[in-house]
């Protein structure tokens, strides 16, 4: 099933009567819509599961973490909204009183589209979604064709529990994308893959719309000698391990102490050992591994990875394997096996590509400077998270100091997304714009700078438009005074601050006593 242009022209001109009817604007509607979201979750999450597992292979606590994660935000949202719609009061100069005050008015940006990725098919729809409906837009979702049954469940979702007049989705490949894009939007929510971002970006830009770029990158997990190693290793592990390594906050490559290299190393297959033996390519296995490949083509890409450097020549040029490997990798089970590669270089594709996949590579290091400074001179700059993890705060915190990243965490691997009072975003190649919890909302909203004024008040500029019978050189002591005054810059003292603020107030007090003319 996809969807024509004409119907698509017909989704943007519904949704944009609907925004324009100003519906979507009342606390009460955005909080029915929320309810009705929880409701729809809720209601359908079994066909949910079933769903995610169809397309992905996730067992049924990944899935249900994917649905609760949704239920609990969205009831965080109902329950802030009034605060999230409220104004926000802002400081007023002293030059601009009395009777002045300023606020920002948050307002919905309007009709948008919110195009999403397969790895998590619902919950990286869901979000944004639950943003948009909190900022009273009306959106058009687009979500990944290979991921049909995720998305046929998202389309039941919308279509049955949410106000059709103001959501829905289309259906497609990577065409339907590409149409939508022709299209004048208020705003664009991408979550995807980097290259496609690029398009994105320039097709929004062609329209000057507002958009947010959720992509991706090389995340290293930075490891200094004073560690815990068991934590860590399990950390990692579970990281690598996650929905099969596909997902854009995952461990990319790890920089190690190279004091720590072997031990780590060794953990790390101990471990694995432990959880899913000798050979986890096993049918028995594999139904208790955390995830599959999405399909052949990913699959095909991740086994190049691997055999490009199992068959370089000179052997070790590309890379070593220390775990895993081609050799249990299953095509028709889509499965990959945790690959760990010791010391690939820069030119080879597990360290040229973000591998989205359970590889993962291990650079070793003779100091946290040298880790640094191998991040930061890595061909994918600024990633989607950089971590740290070290016994020692100021190490670790110099880590996340001195690299950019959109996000990062000390000490663990990805948990830092589940916090929905933190901003979840890219920098650089990596995205731009952020969202979750109240940064969703602010993604959706135009926050618009307001000042007011009394009618009734306007002691010094009064005659600021009566030009022609001023005293300019009067005039001119008062700006100087206002704009002009303090001499050097420094902290000024709290005597300073209260004499500055006490001569303007009495400057005020004696215009308003003595008459404009005072003054002017």
């Amino acid at each position: 099933m996809t969807t024509s242009m004409a119907e698509l022209r017909k989704h943007h001109a519904d949704l944009n009567a609907t925004f324009n009817s100003g519906k979507t604007k009342s606390i009460t509607w955005r909080k029915q819509q929320i309810k009705a979201l929880i409701l729809g979750c809720t209601e359908q999450q079994e066909e949910i599961y079933k769903a995610l597992s169809l397309d992905l292979g996730k067992p049924r606590p990944s899935c249900m973490s994917e649905v609760g994660g949704i239920i609990k935000e969205a009831k965080d949202a109902y329950y802030d909204l009034p605060k999230w719609m409220d104004i926000t009061k802002v400081k007023t100069p002293l030059m601009f009183q009395p009777g002045a005050s300023s606020w920002l008015q948050p307002q919905p940006l309007g009709v948008g589209v919110i195009i999403g990725p397969w790895n998590f098919p619902f919950t990286l729809m869901m979000q944004p979604l639950l943003g948009a409906i909190a900022a009273g837009c009306c959106i058009v979702l687009k979500p990944s064709e290979f991921s049909p049954n995720t998305s046929n469940v998202l389309k039941k979702v919308v279509e049955e529990y949410l106000d059709n007049e103001a959501f829905r989705v289309v259906l497609g490949d990577a065409s339907v994308s590409e149409l939508l894009m022709e299209l004048k939007w208020d705003k664009i929510f991408f979550t995807g893959g980097t290259e496609v971002g690029r398009k994105v970006a320039v097709a929004a830009a062609k329209n000057l719309t507002d958009v947010t770029l959720e992509l991706g990158g090389k995340n290293p997990v930075v490891v200094d000698k004073d560690i815990g190693m068991k934590t860590c290793v399990k950390r990692v592990l579970w990281a690598k391990m996650e929905n099969a390594g596909q997902f854009c906050l995952g461990a990319d490559y790890m920089v190690l102490h190279q004091d720590i290299a072997d031990e780590f190393l060794a953990e790390f297959t101990k471990l694995h050992q432990e959880f899913w033996g000798d050979n986890p390519g096993k049918p028995e296995t594999i139904d208790k591994m955390p995830c599959r490949i999405v399909n052949e083509r990913h699959w095909q890409r991740l086994y190049d990875m691997i055999v490009e450097i199992e068959e370089a020549e000179p052997a070790g040029s590309k890379g070593e394997i220390i775990y895993g490997g081609s050799a249990t990798a299953n095509k028709a089970t889509l499965f990959i096996p945790v690959t760990l590669i010791r010391d690939p270089p820069l030119n080879s594709r597990v360290m040229g590509e973000e591998i989205f996949g359970p590889l993962l590579a291990i650079i070793t290091v003779p100091s946290i400077d040298a880790a640094i400074s191998f991040v930061n001179n890595m061909p994918l700059k600024h990633p989607l998270a950089v971590y740290s993890f070290s016994n020692n705060t100021k190490v670790a915190r110099r880590v996340i100091e001195d690299t950019m990243s959109g996000t990062a965490a000390i000490n663990d691997v990805i948990l830092q997304v589940a916090n929905n009072f933190l901003p979840f975003g890219g920098v650089g190649a990596s995205g731009m714009g952020f969202y979750h919890g109240k940064y969703s909302f602010d993604t959706f909203t135009h926050h618009k700078a307001v000042m007011k004024r009394s009618l009734g008040w306007d002691p010094v500029f009064g005659d600021r438009n009566y030009s022609l019978h001023l005293d300019t050189q009067a005039l001119e002591k008062l700006v100087r005074m206002i704009f002009f005054s303090g001499g050097e810059v420094r902290d000024p003292s709290l005597f300073e601050v209260a004499m500055k603020r006490t001569i303007f107030v009495a400057c005020l007090a004696a215009s308003v006593h003595f008459g404009k003319e005072y003054f002017f």
